[in-house]
């Protein structure tokens, strides 16, 4: 039984340190490699969000990604300038792909949905 309470006890501590060393990763700073393409709208799903497409060069390939997810509501079948971004440092989101800046619509769901 005493063997049993001291492995018990190894582990709640080391789940203990390993809970602990996370302090440490904060996020950025970030820093990301962009690459240019086009991102076109292709249809809604079942939960409202919208479905589209990048295509764009990634290092000199060609490069055409499907069935990503937005909630931003952008014309149907139109293209539109986007990036695809790779982290090259820091601990944040790995890959990104941006269309634009956040428009003021946008921008007030944030600061509503902020505590």
């Amino acid at each position: 039984m005493r063997k049993y309470f001291i492995i018990c006890a190894v582990l709640t501590l080391l789940t203990v340190r390993c809970m602990a060393g996370d302090k440490h990763l904060v996020g950025g700073p970030c820093t990301y490699e962009s690459f240019p393409g086009t991102c076109t709208l292709t249809g809604i799903d079942e939960n409202g969000k919208a479905n589209f497409e990048f295509k764009g060069a990634v290092k000199g390939g060609e490069v055409h990604l499907k069935d990503n997810k937005t909630m931003l509501r952008i014309a149907m079948h139109v293209d539109r300038p986007c990036e695809l971004k790779f982290i090259t440092s820091g601990t944040c989101t790995p890959c990104l792909l941006s269309m634009g800046e956040c428009g003021k619509e946008a921008w007030e769901l944030f600061r509503s949905s902020k505590p």
